[in-house]
């Protein structure tokens, strides 16, 4: 009988602890899922305000101007790329040099700045492009006709790619070697040849370009210069001077690079 209690007892010991232990488990568990519940509330709000940072960058993206200065020069562009401002410029240093000097001619050594030039451009509302350059360079002059200072005075409106118009003073569309930039010439002047044809002239001209840039048309209608020569306005005539020029790049857009800037 006594070990009959005793093993009931035992038993009963056993039951209660066992008891006892499940009821620890239990607390434990609903501890942990308490800290799951809270952890994952932490982790919505926490992706919540990540969204929400997200929206008010994109937001700001959308209306927060870019601003780059680098090779190109300094440049301003709004956010969705409608208006353009740019400022950058070049400078030409050049020295000549003659086997004798004469204080009566102006064949004498020297050193000069042949160009500096200061040049503004940019776009407005997307389709609207401008262009200011000035050259204080020690051939450009002050004079009546205003010929050299003032080198680029224009506005060119894209309406289409393949219909432009462009007025203000701008180079003439005549001469391969006039329409290169100064910029990027392989000496510091032209050709002699070049200087029988037209500079800079103030008029209106359409432009164009039809299969990917691959032939391009300008025509338009000019003051009139001398050979060579630059002019903000004509005072010595009412005539006036046409121009049309065509220029193709057949392999511009086709798989052969060696061929891709002949024209």
């Amino acid at each position: 009988m006594k070990l009959k209690r005793l093993g009931l007892a035992f038993g009963l010991t056993l039951a209660q602890a066992s008891t006892a232990f499940a009821a620890d488990d239990q607390d434990s568990i609903d501890a942990l899922r308490r800290q799951i519940q809270e952890l994952d509330q932490k982790v919505r709000i926490l992706e919540r305000k990540r969204e929400l940072e997200q929206e008010v960058t994109t937001e700001k993206q959308k209306t927060t101007p870019k601003v780059a200065l680098g090779a190109g020069g300094f440049s301003v562009t709004s956010a969705d790329s409608n208006f353009v401002f740019k400022v950058r410029g070049y400078v030409q240093t050049d020295a000549r040099a003659y086997p004798s000097d004469r204080v009566d001619t102006a064949a004498n050594d020297t050193f000069l700045i042949r160009r500096a030039r200061p040049i503004i451009e940019g776009t407005t509302f997307g389709k609207l492009d401008y262009r200011v350059m000035l050259d204080f360079g020690a051939q450009a002059s002050l004079s009546t006709a205003n010929n050299a200072l003032l080198q680029d005075a224009y506005v060119n409106a894209r309406l289409l790619p393949a219909f432009q118009i462009q007025a203000g003073k701008f180079k003439e569309p005549v001469g391969l070697e006039r329409l290169q930039s100064g910029a990027n010439l392989l000496f510091i002047e032209r050709g002699y040849p070049t200087h029988l044809l037209p500079n800079r002239d103030v008029g209106v001209q359409l432009q164009g370009d039809f299969f990917g840039g691959a032939l391009r048309y300008e025509t338009g209608l000019f003051n009139g210069v001398a050979d060579g020569g630059s002019g903000d306005f004509d005072s010595p005539d009412p005539d006036k001077d046409g121009a049309v020029r065509l220029f193709a790049q057949p392999f511009k857009n086709a798989d052969r690079p060696a061929l891709a800037g002949f024209g």
